[in-house]
């Protein structure tokens, strides 16, 4: 009894250093349209200034580069209301069913990078992060991403919403330091 006892505690052990040794060795995620997919990076979806060409995405993402790498384009598959206030800073509402399909970018992430962005974001506080479906451009399938969302916003329904942040929409866009404190609301936003 005791050496079969032995047996199965060293199959257990090769087991798992088998299965340690494959995901460090096979990290990759098998996708038609992503091959470079990694299974030990989350997926964030972003659809304000942290993507390519805009405000944060200069400031945070390039500065840690080795952090993110951009997978594409991709939409998210429920509609959400996307708002901007006076300083052009967009926030999606944390309301699913309302709004659009949101329009942004894919990218996958390290966990130090998504600590990077849950600081930026205010997380947890201002700002809550969730996964949700994301489609991605070229594809009917979806995929899990986190997105940051905003939880609350009155008078939501009498608010302009957006499909999309463009760079038109961000010329107006203030940085922090830009911003008059004393017209932050309650939700987080400038009005």
């Amino acid at each position: 009894k005791l050496q079969f006892l032995y047996f199965i505690v060293n199959l257990l052990l090769c087991q798992a250093c088998l299965r340690s040794i494959l995901c460090k060795a096979i990290p990759r995620i098998m996708h038609p349209h992503f091959p470079n997919l990694r299974a030990d990076r989350p997926l964030v979806f972003v659809y304000g200034t942290l993507k390519k060409g805009f405000y944060n995405h200069e400031n945070v993402m390039k500065k840690r580069a080795e952090c993110y790498e951009y997978i594409g384009d991709a939409t998210t598959s429920e509609k959400y209301p996307l708002l901007l206030d006076v300083y052009a800073v967009p926030y999606l509402v944390r309301k699913s069913g309302m709004g659009h399909c949101i329009s942004g970018e894919l990218y996958q992430v390290t966990d130090e990078g998504l600590q990077a962005l849950d600081e930026l974001e205010g997380v947890p506080g201002r700002y809550c992060r969730e996964l949700i479906s994301v489609t991605p451009k070229g594809s009917t399938e979806t995929l899990s991403a986190h997105l940051y969302q905003i939880k609350n916003v009155p008078n939501l329904e009498a608010r302009q919403l957006y499909s999309e942040y463009t760079l038109e929409l961000h010329k107006a866009y203030k940085s922090k330091t830009e911003r008059d404190e004393s017209l932050r609301k309650d939700w987080g936003g400038y009005e």
